[in-house]
């Protein structure tokens, strides 16, 4: 029973930081990027965890997936800034939404494992209340899509900070410097 309750828990946790990742920049291993490989906010690192049946496959390795495609993770400006023409300003912005999303999702990481504590001791007896687990369930899904949506929302702001030239030649160096045949 503990084992499956592990595996349970492994596997909450896992895919929600998956598609987390996937939108920071990541590549398709599951493996965080290299620090200056261009990607998330983390060291996070992941198992790689196929999709369920009938959902969309990731795109091939080596190519960004249909989100990823139009946003630009920090690593990634900040190994290229010179190459783009990045300003201090701009900069400036960056590096506080980068703080301001981390602050964020620190204070959901408590939460989330606060929450996976309880489900994990509701899940151990050999009674559960369907309810109450469902409930704490329902808790760790809202935190993760919080977790997302900050994620989603920094990129974005990102974006919006790079002018057309400098997200077009952003575009340009990723193609260029992507791996070939990962």
């Amino acid at each position: 029973m503990r084992d499956r309750v592990r595996r349970w828990r492994l596997q909450c946790a896992v895919l929600p930081v998956c598609a987390i990742i996937a939108l920071a920049g990541c590549d398709r291993s599951g493996q965080a990027p290299k620090p200056g490989a261009g990607g998330g906010l983390g060291e996070t690192r992941t198992m790689a965890v196929p999709p369920p049946p009938g959902q969309p496959q990731p795109p091939p390795q080596g190519e960004p997936g249909p989100i990823e495609k139009y946003l630009f993770p920090p690593d990634l400006i900040m190994v290229h800034q010179a190459e783009i023409g990045i300003k201090d300003e701009q900069r400036e912005e960056i590096i506080t939404a980068v703080q301001e999303a981390q602050s964020k999702i620190m204070r959901l990481q408590w939460e989330m494992h606060q929450a996976m504590g309880q489900i994990e001791r509701e899940l151990e007896s050999p009674r559960v209340d369907e309810a109450k687990a469902l409930g704490t369930s329902g808790r760790i899904t809202d935190i993760e899509g919080q977790i997302k949506q900050i994620h989603l929302g920094l990129l974005i702001r990102i974006k919006n900070r790079l002018s057309e030239e400098q997200q077009r030649r952003l575009t340009e160096l990723r193609r260029v410097h992507a791996p070939h045949g990962r």
